[in-house]
């Protein structure tokens, strides 16, 4: 016959105080660590823009996701980046600060997240996620909203006015409002009033995009851009 294990109500008290405890350093661990999924510390110098401005930040600045989106850390100071790129100072290298719509030049799209790199320094512009590396020939990210980084060169137009950017460039675009344009490692941006203006990138993979109205064009046909990249399998 068997006998049942019976523990005495002080040894009882002790064993659910041990696994209280348990429980509450494994949460605390998952904690930390999805908080550190959320931190990037580039260790190099970056900059970035907003309004116009170039803002510089030292090799131990720190980059935070959060409920209310991306933002820096440099010393005292702390940067709200919504969607902002941030460059690598010295180096054909960006990082991303939200999950963005990749479309490549020759038709493939997914999702890009977080943290991803792009690096213009090859023939071809490389995006790493992780440990994860792609090769693409050309194309874009797009955040769903209103900010574009290209992959490869092109010309920005604006009514009358034409600039042409290289791979690395980004801009942000409010629809019959404003057109902030940034070149990669310019000395500050250019802000464009687009009131009734029609705001294109004429890429050099042979489409367009209408910046304004997130819409690409090529051959005669017309794709809506997706406004949630968070939606879409990663690109592959």
């Amino acid at each position: 016959m068997s006998r049942r294990l019976r523990l005495s109500p002080k040894t009882a008290a002790l064993l659910v105080a041990l696994l209280v405890v348990v429980a509450a350093v494994l949460i605390a661990a998952v904690a930390w660590y999805m908080q550190r999924m959320k931190q990037f510390e580039p260790g190099v110098e970056t900059y970035h823009y907003d309004v116009g401005v170039r803002f510089e930040h030292a090799a131990d600045a720190k980059i935070s996701i959060t409920n209310r989106g991306a933002t820096l850390a440099d010393g005292n100071k702390t940067y709200p980046l919504s969607a902002n790129i941030v460059y690598y100072a010295g180096e054909k290298r960006a990082l991303i600060t939200t999950a963005m719509l990749a479309v490549s030049r020759d038709g493939r799209q997914g999702r890009v997240e977080y943290f991803a790199e792009a690096d213009f320094g090859g023939e071809n512009p490389v995006l790493r996620d992780g440990d994860d590396s792609i090769e693409i020939e050309g194309g874009f990210l797009f955040d769903g909203r209103d900010t574009y980084l290209f992959l490869e060169k092109g010309t920005l137009v604006v009514g009358e006015t034409k600039l042409r950017f290289t791979p690395g460039a980004c801009a942000t675009v409010t629809y019959n409002a404003n057109a902030e344009i940034y070149l990669q490692d310019a000395a500050e941006g250019i802000s464009k009033n687009t009131e009734e203006k029609e705001v294109t990138a004429i890429m050099e993979g042979g489409y367009s995009i209408d910046l304004g109205k997130d819409i690409l064009r090529k051959d005669n046909t017309e794709l809506l851009l997706f406004t949630d990249p968070s939606m879409l399998a990663p690109l592959k």
